[in-house]
């Protein structure tokens, strides 16, 4: 998967955007080399599922819209019955009771980073990222299901690998009021 080209990149090149050399207010990059691993459970199942989770070396289940940093990776809940575990690592080695999912082929990642990134989101979707208490948020920008993951001014956009380039366009466009860069 380390040659499989994305809509990001020829947006990125469409949009002829300069590369991140000095400071930007909005800075774009595409998140690449995720695993992306869903698990699910029942919620009659959600004592052993913890247990699961913190065998794994998690400290459990995080609560909804929450998300966990550990080691290369991230645990992020998006549903009440499912979360997903997020990793630089290739190994998916979940048991199968709790039905892993990969979802790595089907998102792409676009991070918006900078000091005026959380400007740029105020104008994508309707989501108050001021709220710490909640970091990964379930949403939509210009019609289609995403997932953000807010972080210390950082944005990480989880989106359909299908609307990866409309998206990422239109995500561009948006971004273009201030001074935006591309990082690779």
């Amino acid at each position: 998967m380390d040659n499989y080209k994305t809509g990001l990149e020829s947006s990125f090149a469409r949009a002829a955007l300069p590369e991140a050399k000095g400071s930007a207010d909005v800075v774009l990059s595409e998140v690449r080399h995720q695993t992306i691993t869903q698990l699910s459970c029942f919620i009659d199942e959600f004592s052993n599922f913890e247990n699961y989770l913190k065998s794994c070396g998690w400290s459990g289940l995080p609560q909804l819209s929450c998300a966990e940093l550990s080691g290369d990776g991230l645990i992020a809940r998006v549903e009440a019955e499912k979360i997903w575990v997020i990793s630089a690592s290739k190994t998916s080695d979940f048991e199968a009771s709790y039905y892993p999912l990969d979802l790595s082929s089907a998102r792409a990642i676009l991070r918006l980073s900078g000091p005026r990134a959380s400007d740029v989101m105020a104008r994508l979707c309707a989501v108050d990222f001021r709220d710490k208490s909640r970091q990964f948020h379930a949403t939509g920008i210009h019609h289609v299901p995403v997932h953000i993951h807010a972080k210390e001014g950082v944005f990480d956009i989880y989106m359909p690998r299908s609307f990866a380039e409309s998206l990422t366009d239109y995500i561009i466009d948006i971004s273009r009021q201030f001074q935006v860069q591309m990082a690779i």
